[in-house]
């Protein structure tokens, strides 16, 4: 549990160091249906999630572009939704406060498989060094490493920046927990 922990506070706290519709089924959860070996296709230079751009949707937008989650973590300054269960979730969205209301600045995603559209490639299933590898080939011209790969208190990560974007791409792996994505905005 707390390794667990560890990825979510990782993944809200990089998230928040530069952070200044009708429901669909949900295609996350097990409770609409889906099965555990759901695929979600993800755009690294983008952030689009099977074709959605999440990051700063508000809160009805993205439960219109994921489906219903299946737990919510209201507060004043932040919200998140997840998919999955709070302690072993498939995707989570962080949300922050802003004059417009609140908005996706972050999601993670701990259940593979996640493709990579552009290498049709589970990124899930890497090592942060061969995920960075990977990214430096292929996103070139999109993303630009600014961290990493480097491991603090066995929490391995690496990051990218996109070029043209606010857009922010943090990839890791803990010995107990396994691999996370997170995409996540500043704002």
């Amino acid at each position: 549990m707390k390794a667990r922990l560890s990825i979510a506070s990782v993944a809200v706290a990089a998230s928040a160091l530069l952070v200044g519709a009708a429901a669909q089924p949900n295609p996350l959860s097990a409770a609409s249906g889906a099965s555990a070996a759901t695929q979600l296709r993800v755009d690294l230079s983008t952030g689009l999630v099977d074709g959605d751009q999440i990051l700063g949707k508000p809160i009805a937008g993205v439960t219109a572009a994921l489906g219903k989650p299946t737990w919510r973590k209201p507060g004043t300054r932040t919200y998140r939704l997840g998919y999955g269960s709070q302690r072993t979730f498939t995707t989570m969205v962080t949300f922050r406060r802003t004059p417009a209301g609140f908005r996706a600045v972050s999601i993670v995603f701990e259940k593979p498989p996640v493709i990579d559209s552009r290498t049709n490639f589970n990124v899930l299933a890497l090592t942060p060094r061969a995920f960075a590898e990977r990214m430096s080939r292929h996103y070139a011209n999109d993303l630009a490493r600014v961290d990493g790969p480097g491991c603090r208190k066995r929490i391995c990560t690496v990051t990218f920046a996109a070029s043209t974007r606010n857009l922010r791409v943090t990839f890791g792996r803990t010995p107990t927990s396994g691999s996370f994505l997170n995409l996540w905005r500043t704002i």
